[in-house]
């Protein structure tokens, strides 16, 4: 007869505890995963943060350098602008003094602006004559309600049988109200066929450039007008007869306005004095008309 077997044997109270023990920490293992935070990615370093102290203090260096210069060339030319800029105050006057009372077009004792041979000679570069040229008597030319008087004088050769007649006028005007492009196109040269070129800054003021398409009316020609930039005073060359651009009479005046303005300052007060006389007056447009002072 078989031996009866051994009774199992009692479960060990340390055994439940270690297993206890074990499922805890497997959930503290649990919940601290979930709450850990995701691991950071490292950005590769940029070149900046690769650039040592001294490289940093030559790029600063450089660019204070380049904003000094900058700034200094912005202050240079505007000094320059300034510097370049003419004074028209007495050149105001002289013309106030010219067109006061004056009623109708009226002969002057000189051209107030110098020698018209003189300024032909002066602008020669830019414009040429085929011949030695005569100067006609200055004027100053009394204009209609819806323009504005003129100080005039001018030059001219006469026709023969190889070149056509060519005239300069050098002239000065109060600024007419409104536009002035208008003025030149709608007032002054009414009827005729203008083509004005952009303006141009110059000398403190501004050159309005044109030129003149021939007609049975109009001789044809071209043109520049510099208005003052405070509006005081409009000084011009124009050129009529043969080949002749807006950028050579351009060039022309810019060569001689500082020059011709300084004389109407200073000389034409005591030098053209109105006189009585009558005289052939020539439009610039190219048509003639006879008044009488």
């Amino acid at each position: 007869m078989p031996s009866p077997s051994p009774p199992p044997p009692l479960p060990d109270p340390e055994d439940d505890r270690r297993l206890a023990e074990r499922r805890a920490a497997r959930q503290r293992s649990a919940t601290s995963d979930t709450k850990r935070p995701p691991a950071t990615t490292r950005s590769a370093p940029t070149w900046t943060s690769k650039l040592s102290g001294r490289a940093w203090a030559i790029i600063i260096a450089a660019i204070v350098i380049l904003v000094v210069v900058i700034v200094g060339t912005l202050i240079s030319r505007d000094s320059h602008d300034k510097e370049s800029s003419i004074k028209t105050d007495a050149a105001v006057s002289t013309l106030q003094s010219l067109l006061d009372g004056v009623q109708h077009d009226t002969v002057l004792g000189t051209c107030p602006f110098g020698s018209m041979s003189s300024i032909v000679g002066d602008v020669r570069g830019d414009l040429t004559f085929p011949a030695t040229p005569t100067e006609s008597t200055p004027m100053i030319h009394k204009a209609d309600a819806s323009a504005v008087d003129e100080v005039r004088c001018s030059v001219s050769t006469a026709d023969d049988r190889v070149h056509a007649s060519r005239t300069m006028y050098v002239y000065a005007t109060p600024v007419p109200k409104g536009s002035y492009t208008d003025y030149l196109t709608k007032t002054l040269f009414d009827g005729a066929k203008v083509k004005l070129e952009d303006p141009v800054k110059h000398a403190g003021g501004t050159i309005y450039a044109y030129c003149l398409t021939p007609s049975a009316d109009v001789k044809g020609g071209c043109g520049a007008d510099w208005v003052a930039g405070d509006g005081s005073v409009v000084f011009g060359l124009q050129v009529s007869g043969g080949d002749v651009t807006a950028k050579q009479v351009t060039a022309a005046l810019q060569h001689e306005l500082a020059t011709i303005v300084e004389r109407f300052g200073s000389d034409a007060t005591t030098s053209s004095t109105p006189s009585t006389d009558s005289t052939d007056s020539t439009d610039r447009s190219g048509t003639t008309d006879t008044t009488v002072a």
